[in-house]
């Protein structure tokens, strides 16, 4: 998953504010003993994912995801008086799907 725009900019600031966290230290890279920057290398997809949600739940944007029974993954992202649906074959790709969204959202702001 790779953020775009002000959401990338903004995602960034929060995990560098929030580094003091262990959770969030394997974000943290040192460049020339100075510059801190957010390094997506060393995540995986799914940690990633986690972090983003946690990011968007705090700029008030809501992702939610629920399997329907037999059939996919269904989510919504919510933010201010706007909702939004899609669905994914798995919770993965469901979530991507509502990060895409979610993002967007924070982008026309």
């Amino acid at each position: 998953m790779e953020l775009t725009g002000k959401a990338k900019e903004a995602f960034e600031q929060w995990v560098l504010y929030m580094h003091h966290e262990i959770r969030f230290r394997s974000l943290i890279k040192i460049h020339n003993q100075r510059d801190l920057f957010v390094s997506y290398d060393d995540i995986p997809g799914d940690f990633l994912n986690t972090l983003i949600i946690e990011w968007l739940d705090s700029v008030g944007i809501y992702v939610s995801i629920e399997y329907i029974y037999g059939e996919h993954f269904s989510c919504c992202v919510e933010a201010l008086e706007q909702t939004e649906f899609t669905n994914g074959d798995t919770r993965q790709q469901a979530t991507e799907k509502a990060i895409e969204m979610a993002v967007e959202i924070y982008n026309s702001k």
